[in-house]
């Protein structure tokens, strides 16, 4: 994946925030764009939409390997 491309997917935040705990700019780091653990993880996120969300609004899912799902909601993301 190219520095360009990471900056503008949603899938490649995700995966780094779930993994690195963190959504800051350490994000946009080559070593962040490759790295294995990541670029796994990110391949498995999957973005839907919803239209009954506010423009500032987002929910996210992960569910775990033995089933267990986590959940949150952000209603005013700014």
């Amino acid at each position: 994946m190219f520095w360009r491309a990471t900056q503008i997917s949603l899938q490649h935040w995700a995966a780094n925030a779930c993994l690195r705990r963190s959504a800051g700019i350490s994000a946009l780091r080559q070593e962040a764009i490759e790295a294995p653990d990541i670029a796994a993880l990110r391949a498995k996120v999957e973005i839907t939409t919803d239209a009954a969300f506010g423009r500032d609004e987002a929910a996210a899912e992960i569910r775990l390997h033995g089933g267990a799902v986590r959940r949150a909601h952000v209603a005013n993301a700014r």
